[in-house]
């Protein structure tokens, strides 16, 4: 009786470089538009952040006679405050004037750029200055007479259509995209 041939049951080279060639062509193609995907949402994080940043020192100035948080504008956004804007009492106390606010639970953190992470916010009263001139290792940068709130990035930090993330700006209403 014959034995019946012995049939190889593992894959040639040729089937093996096959699909490694279409695996490196399937790579090529999905991690550009990932990475394009990714920088995209960022840049609109970043856009919902501005609006929320914006929205929350318009309420403030409306509840303060027109007044614009100082430069204890985070304890002012996050913390309740009395006609003044003092923020000396973390309690709402009706009976000592403390009803205003709170407008953000939290300082949104920055999600673009080499601050990302970053919540702390520089700021201001010269209208004249720029973020380029403002504190580095602040994440947000905020200018008290003009009441503009921006990432506090370089220049050289872009979005995917090579729009630098600081000219997105929440201080002038414009928070849906940068400012030309």
């Amino acid at each position: 009786m014959e034995r019946p041939a012995k049939r190889d049951l593992g894959f040639s080279l040729i089937e093996l470089i096959l699909v490694v060639v279409i695996i490196g062509i399937v790579v090529s193609v999905a991690v550009p538009k990932m990475n394009r995907t990714a920088r995209s949402a960022s840049g609109k994080a970043l856009k919902m952040d501005l609006a929320r940043l914006y929205s929350a020192i318009e309420l403030y100035a409306v509840e303060h006679a027109g007044k614009p948080p100082d430069q204890n504008i985070k304890a002012q956004l996050t913390q309740y405050s009395d006609f003044t804007g003092s923020t000396t009492d973390p309690m709402k106390k009706p009976t000592l004037g403390i009803v205003y606010g709170p407008y953000l639970t939290k300082v949104p953190s920055l999600t673009v750029g080499s601050k990302n992470g970053a919540n702390e916010i520089c700021h201001t009263a010269d209208p004249c200055e720029t973020p380029a001139t403002a504190d580095v290792s602040q994440g947000w940068w905020y200018n008290i007479a003009t009441r503009e709130i921006v990432a506090n990035l370089s220049d050289t930090e872009v979005d995917e259509d090579g729009v630098p993330y600081n000219t997105y700006t929440g201080g002038t209403g414009d928070a849906q995209g940068p400012t030309q």
